[in-house]
């Protein structure tokens, strides 16, 4: 289990981060996790409120590394909503990105 406010790696501009979550302000801007073992992970799930529409992108190695999974997530109107998705097969040892991609109409 992850949360999005304890990352490692954090693009300079485009995320402010709270206690309790990360809000994106930029399409392009990513959060990242050091050292995560994938051999095991088949599915991932986030836990999101969206106010306007938003691309996930799961890469591993740098935020422009090889996609892995991704979620296409619609506006929540400030409810929780938690959603899954597969992962493509890795195995060993890999930084992991999540890259958020949005126009600046909030579309994804």
């Amino acid at each position: 289990w992850m949360d999005a406010e304890d990352f490692d790696m954090v693009s300079p501009t485009g995320i402010k981060k709270d206690e309790t979550k990360i809000t994106i302000l930029e399409s392009g801007s990513y959060i990242g996790f050091k050292k995560v073992d994938l051999s095991l992970i088949k599915r991932l799930e986030v836990a999101e409120i969206v106010d306007k529409g938003i691309k996930i992108e799961v890469r591993i190695d740098k935020p422009t590394g090889p996609l892995v999974a991704q979620w296409v997530l619609e506006t929540t109107f400030g409810e929780w909503y938690h959603i899954e998705t597969n992962m493509k097969k890795v195995s060993g040892v890999h930084d992991v990105y999540f890259v958020f991609k949005k126009d600046d109409k909030g579309n994804c």
